[in-house]
């Protein structure tokens, strides 16, 4: 698969879900920047269980891609995976598609990554963390959805300020820091300032730790300087869960789990129904899907035509 395809099949996961990692980053720049120094994917390390991927200066998509296919092939061999990336100059992109391919494979997938010094610790105004995304892809059998989570461990994505710049609207309050450390709902002062972190809480500050630490030092990513480094970093770990029995008694328990959630007893002042993860951004796609259309915003839309007439 050419860069070109697998990338547009990332960004349309994202669009057609709303998620920020769209086809914004392309009015942006930052879908694939093609590094004058970049040379072939390579492992590096390797056992029967693992490998780590040297991503040669190409883009975060085609490393984490080839990562996926190894984690895939090692798993289903030996019952679980461990795979990391370094040195690509760009993000995955919406990390849950590959937790969704993983677990389309009936294998449980946990990722991680890391990108340049976006998002302060809690209680510091200085950008040290990057958005840090995890996804957790869980499969359904033969018949079921797999569920996926996917997230930042900030407390908005830097592609979503991205989005909001583009699209010329403000950011939601409390989400970020401009360079003097004022909270500020400019996504232009954002950008220049710092992200804050999940829930503005010392957890989402200690769980973003920990994939700069999973995603980036484990794998041998830039730690410090990662915006001159171009080194960013990223995980991958699948999991068959036959490895603790029958794949139809995880399958079982699986289903009363996600049923119980589904029918818990609702708070006062709740109408809506309570959704698992992925299923409001599923039902979104599905609906765009059979339209066969997707809605954007008028800058967003003169942003891509720019692009569009520059050659891009």
């Amino acid at each position: 698969m050419t860069i070109v395809l697998m990338g547009l099949q990332v960004l349309m996961y994202a669009q057609l879900r709303d998620n920020s990692q769209g086809i914004n980053k392309v009015a942006v720049g930052a879908f694939i920047k093609r590094e004058p120094t970049r040379t072939d994917i390579s492992i590096t390390h390797e056992t029967k269980l693992s490998a780590l991927v040297h991503g040669g200066n190409n883009a975060g998509i085609l490393a984490y891609a080839r990562a996926m296919e190894l984690a895939i092939q090692k798993a289903s061999a030996h019952g679980m995976s461990i795979v990391g990336t370094n040195n690509s100059p760009t993000g995955t992109a919406a990390l849950g598609y590959y937790a969704r391919h993983v677990a389309s494979q009936g294998l449980i997938a946990l990722c991680f990554s890391t990108n340049p010094e976006w998002v302060a610790p809690h209680g510091s105004m200085q950008a040290i963390f990057g958005t840090n995304p995890i996804a957790i892809g869980i499969p359904r059998g033969l018949n079921g959805r797999p569920l996926v989570l996917d997230m930042a461990t900030a407390a908005y994505s830097y592609g979503a300020l991205n989005k909001h710049k583009v699209a010329g609207t403000s950011i939601p309050p409390g989400v970020a820091l401009d360079p003097q450390g004022r909270a500020t709902l400019d996504p232009s002062e954002a950008l220049k300032g710092a992200i804050k972190v999940m829930g503005d809480s010392h957890k989402g500050s200690h769980l973003a730790l920990m994939v700069e630490v999973l995603g980036g030092a484990l794998v041998g990513a830039a730690v410090e300087g990662k915006h001159q480094a171009k080194n960013w970093g990223n995980m991958m770990l699948a999991i068959d869960p036959q490895l603790l029995g029958p794949s139809e008694d995880f399958e079982e328990r699986l289903h009363i789990v996600l049923n119980r959630v589904k029918g818990a007893k609702k708070a006062e002042g709740v109408e809506g129904e309570i959704l698992l993860p992925s299923e409001r951004g599923d039902r979104l796609a599905a609906q765009r899907e059979a339209a066969n259309e997707i809605e954007v915003e008028r800058n967003l839309l003169a942003a891509l035509e720019t692009r569009a007439a520059e050659g891009w």
